[in-house]
């Protein structure tokens, strides 16, 4: 509640207004109405029952002091003269203005401007549309999509929305999602056409309902403990992963909503229309309800324009921070009330959603935009590096790189499949993982000379515990056998308490032939890693999927690489690395910035074309090779 305004302070106002009676009297109404106070009539009979005046300017003035005495002593006037200041200071006296213009800058807060402008940025990429899809009776093979509500990002791949929203998609006995309900988010929806930026729609995934909580049921009265226990959200799974350079909202952290009478804002989608933005104050509950003394109730209420589609909006203090989620429009005469433009409290949903929400945002991993120790980007391979993480804790051992031929039948370039090593390099902490690199140029028939190989990247001291070749090198038993197990044993020796990640590169490059020993022992190898905590297997550059692998399906992840990376990888990447939650402004210098490392990094690698001391000169050759080698695919990557 705002400070109380001093008694001498309300009576040099009053005597100062040179507003009509009718004039305050629709003004005080109108505000007091929000927080149920005593209308001005009521109030000025009590006082004049006390202090009885005859009609004229000083009972007026009198009048108008009562009035706002009781506001005071409600804690809402400051909001009334805020509200009305228009009205109030017409006409006021020289020396009611400073008192009404005090009034005023105390109900003003002072925002950040960094702190709006970012805010407002980052509203504009996190805030999506919610739709859904159902086929064009006019058009087969097409569909349609049907615009349900507004949401917006609260993870990585995390939508937030009203249950309501998506209710329709919804099996209404269990709770569930119906067969082939897939709901879709489109992100970047604004007015007019924006070549540059067009809308971006990304579908659920498949387990798209993470959690969620039923609003209501239509046929009951909205009692603050049905309300407490129907917080009416659900959030949605989607099929990627937007939230990594869009950022997102931290639902946990999220600010307990304004007191009654401070601005607020809804950003929504009313219709389905383009994203629009509202904003006005909180207003008090529907009496009915009484909430209004809970710190953190299940509703907050405002007087801010909405319609059908606007469910799931996002609701932002006067610092551009979360705290709700709107929930429901105006309904005269709903049950429990009169019901008026209303929010959940963001904090209440991650409370609700607790130590589930918390966990699923822990195993999500981050996005890596850096070669480390290496001023290199990685654009794309965003599936990669999700394959890799689901790997580090079991749920799949062996990663497959799939790249089947171009166009013309002809063997695809490297489309960063060397990146691959990179990428896993990236991903993997050097104290906890050790990476291995063979390529299939090093694969010999002799599965014993192979083995030594593969061990003998861990050291020269390791292949002292592989066995010798027993003369006959492709028998089966010799290499599914005691070599597999003297070769993982080698393995995870040289690396104590680390997973140890064997990568064959090149496969198509330099098939392996299935008559081979070396085959067979590969394969054992491969089935090995299945069983086997410490160790997986990454296979880079398999025209098809391995032959022989058929029943290891559940334990293996595939990647498909058709095509080297591309505009949207590039958007992606600039915007992980210097857009998300960042001021407008910063984009320059932070590039800057960007292009002077990179320039640099040119210039210590020793590049003898380059004159010394010229970055320019080592930048723009940088980024032409490097553009060439990994994200064309010419000669392959670095």
């Amino acid at each position: 509640m705002p400070d109380a305004i001093p008694t001498a302070a309300i009576m040099r106002l009053a005597r100062g207004l040179r507003v009509s009676r009718s004039v305050f009297e629709t003004a005080f109404d109108e505000i007091g109405a929000r927080h149920r106070a005593p209308t001005f009539m009521q109030l000025a009979e009590t006082r004049n029952q006390i202090d009885p005046l005859p009609a004229g300017a000083e009972r007026d003035r009198m009048d108008f002091a009562a009035a706002m005495e009781r506001a005071n002593a409600d804690g809402w006037l400051v909001a009334f003269v805020f509200q009305k200041f228009s009205d109030l200071s017409a006409g006021v006296s020289d020396d009611a203005r400073p008192e009404l213009q005090s009034m005023v800058n105390a109900h003003q807060h002072f925002a950040a401007a960094l702190d709006v402008t970012t805010g407002t940025m980052n509203a504009l990429r996190r805030c999506c549309l919610i739709l859904s899809e159902r086929p064009d009776p006019n058009s087969p093979g097409k569909t349609i999509a049907d615009e349900l509500g507004s949401g917006f990002l609260i993870g990585p791949h995390l939508v937030l929305t009203n249950h309501h929203v998506v209710a329709g998609l919804l099996d209404p006995v269990t709770g569930t999602p119906k067969p082939d309900a897939v709901p879709l988010v489109r992100f970047d929806y604004h007015m007019g056409q924006r070549e540059l930026v067009p809308p971006v729609n990304i579908r659920g995934s498949p387990d798209w309902l993470f959690t969620a909580s039923p609003s209501v049921p239509g046929a009951s009265a909205e009692t603050a403990a049905a309300l407490a226990g129907h917080l009416d959200y659900a959030i949605l799974r989607l099929d990627g992963r937007p939230g990594h350079a869009r950022g997102h909202y931290d639902i946990a952290a999220a600010p307990a909503p304004p007191a009654v009478g401070v601005g607020l804002e809804l950003w929504q989608f009313p219709k389905g229309q383009p994203m629009k933005v509202v904003g006005n104050v909180r207003a008090p509950a529907p009496q009915g309800l009484g909430i209004d003394a809970d710190p953190m109730p299940p509703r907050i209420h405002y007087l801010m324009n909405a319609l059908h589609g606007s469910s799931g909006g996002l609701v932002l203090d006067g610092d551009k921070r979360p705290v709700a989620m709107h929930d429901a429009g105006f309904e005269a005469g709903a049950l429990g009330g009169d019901r008026v433009n209303r929010a959940i409290p963001l904090a209440l949903i991650a409370r609700h959603a607790g130590a589930a929400l918390t966990a699923e945002l822990v195993r999500t991993p981050p996005r890596l935009y850096w070669s480390p120790g290496r001023a290199l980007p990685i654009l794309g391979r965003t599936q990669l590096q999700e394959h890799i993480h689901r790997a580090i804790d079991g749920r799949a051992r062996i990663i497959a790189v799939l790249t089947g031929p171009d166009q013309t039948g002809a063997r695809r370039p490297r489309i960063g499949r060397s990146f691959t090593h990179r990428v896993l390099s990236a991903c993997l902490p050097p104290d906890r993982h050790h990476v291995l690199l063979i390529e299939t140029s090093q694969i010999d028939p002799d599965p014993f000379v192979t083995a030594r190989r593969i061990v003998g990247l861990m050291g020269p001291e390791a292949r002292v515990e592989l066995p010798g070749a027993s003369g006959e090198t492709t028998l089966d038993a010799d290499a599914t056998g005691v070599l597999v197990d003297r070769t993982v044993q080698a393995l995870l020796t040289a690396a104590p308490g680390k997973t140890v990640w064997l990568m064959i590169d090149d496969i198509d490059a330099d098939p392996i032939g299935t008559q081979w020993g070396a085959s067979d022992y590969l394969v054992a190898l491969y089935r090995r890693a299945v069983s086997e905590p410490r160790l997986r297997i990454v296979l880079a550059g398999l025209p098809k999927r391995l032959e022989g692998l058929g029943d290891l399906q559940d334990a293996t992840l595939v990647e498909y690489l058709a095509a080297p990376p591309g505009p949207a990888e590039l958007n992606a990447w600039i915007e992980g690395v210097l857009t998300r939650d960042m001021p407008p402004d910063e984009f320059s210098p932070r590039l800057a910035a960007l292009l002077r490392d990179l320039a640099e990094a040119g210039l210590a690698a020793g590049d003898d074309m380059v004159p010394p001391g010229c970055p320019t000169e080592a930048l723009a050759r940088l980024l032409t090779r490097h553009a060439q080698k990994a994200f064309l695919g010419t000669g392959g990557a670095p």
